[in-house]
């Protein structure tokens, strides 16, 4: 059953920044005002930028690749226009979908409350869990272009990229302006990439990230990035009391 117009809009809307939004009604004054610090500023140097523009669509690019085969393999062969594409797409996308709207409310709110708890890995898998379950109506709008496959492999890729996201954030010292690139860029990398490469298969292009993305968390894990350090923790935002 498909969501009617008027409802997958409203829907798209509250996806797009309810986390967002919930994290600033949640948050007291001074945590507030941290979460937009936060948002504004950048952290882990050159290799934080290479990994949160260039990481995910070479992980998309490979993915398909190994998913795909020689077909896929020829139709990605490199192509100026892609990358026009996905540099055009990326800044809409961070803007208007939910990078932007989304971020303060899971590695701004909720990511620093849990990892100061549990550890960057359960407070990933946390995280993902309720990030896919948030995206559920997806699945009945059509027009969201998100590539779920099936619930379990969304699911999956869900936990996946939370994984990476906060990867990043413990390597940028909690730098928010760095997760909301890197959401933006994995969008961008995805609508650009999957549809050339797989068409309308949905269920073959989410195996490609899968694939793509679980052998960038593999990378970024070996490097130490899913760390938290005790540098990192000063930017973790406290609960009130």
């Amino acid at each position: 059953m498909l969501v009617p117009a008027g409802l997958a809009f409203v829907l798209i809307v509250s996806q797009s920044y309810g986390p967002t939004f919930a994290a600033m009604l949640l948050s007291a004054a001074d945590q507030r005002r941290q979460i937009l610090r936060n948002m504004r500023r950048w952290g882990g140097g050159w290799t934080t930028v290479v990994m949160c523009v260039a990481g995910p669509p070479a992980a998309v690019a490979l993915g398909s690749i190994l998913a795909g085969g020689d077909e896929a393999a020829e139709l990605l062969a490199f192509d100026v226009s892609l990358g026009v594409t996905f540099l055009a797409n990326l800044p809409v996308l961070l803007v208007l979908g939910g990078p932007l709207g989304e971020e303060a409310g899971w590695r701004g709110f909720a990511l620093p409350r849990l990892q100061a708890s549990m550890g960057p890995v359960p407070a990933s898998l946390i995280i993902g869990c309720v990030w896919a379950l948030w995206h559920l109506p997806n699945f009945m709008i059509p027009q969201m272009g998100t590539w779920q496959g099936n619930v379990w492999n969304y699911l999956l890729l869900a936990m996946l990229l939370s994984s990476i996201h906060t990867a990043v954030y413990n390597r940028s010292s909690g730098s928010l302006a760095a997760v909301i690139v890197l959401h933006a860029s994995v969008d961008a990398s995805s609508r650009t990439l999957l549809p050339v490469a797989f068409g309308d298969d949905r269920a073959r292009g989410t195996v490609a990230l899968l694939i793509g993305f679980g052998i960038l968390l593999g990378s970024v894990a070996s490097l130490g990035w899913l760390r938290q350090s005790a540098a990192d923790r000063g930017f973790v935002v406290a609960p009130s009391p």
